[in-house]
């Protein structure tokens, strides 16, 4: 039986991708977290016109560049939520 983590903030989320507990999260542990995002039903967190986020938000690839507002090596818990509070 696998066991699926749950979050009940973006802060724990942010938390659980965040393994080293550097306070920044890096783009390979930002893809951890679009993953659980993206498997959230969209009652919980759906963007724009109901749509899940990986119908809406395109690829984590374009997320993390919308998050860190340009190619950068890391992604603070102020831009992740920042980001995810725009996203919704």
């Amino acid at each position: 039986v696998r066991v699926t983590p749950e979050f009940p903030t973006l802060r724990d989320l942010f938390n659980y991708c965040d393994p080293d507990e550097s306070g920044n999260i890096s783009q390979e542990e930002f893809q951890d977290a679009w993953d659980h995002l993206c498997r959230l039903p969209k009652d919980v967190f759906s963007v724009e016109a109901g749509n899940t986020l990986a119908e809406s938000a395109g690829s984590c690839h374009e997320a993390w560049r919308a998050a860190t507002g340009e190619d950068k090596s890391h992604l603070t818990f102020a831009q992740f939520a920042r980001w995810a509070n725009e996203a919704k």
